[in-house]
């Protein structure tokens, strides 16, 4: 009789390799991510720089 298939892993009991387009597709998704958080926080900061400049300038 089979024995039962363990999701994860081959049937000599080792992990499944995950394929290099996986790796490439997942590392390029997480660039993407920090690359989109960090220019939302730069347009923030630009923003609140902006606004206090024309604060500064409306109290003149």
């Amino acid at each position: 009789m089979a024995e039962p298939r363990v999701p994860g892993r081959d049937k000599d009991g080792g992990k499944t390799r995950v394929s290099k387009t996986a790796v490439a597709l997942g590392a390029a998704g997480l660039f993407l991510f920090i690359v989109g958080v960090k220019r939302k926080h730069r347009l923030d900061t630009e923003r609140e720089i902006a606004e206090r400049e024309r604060a500064s300038r409306d109290e003149a």
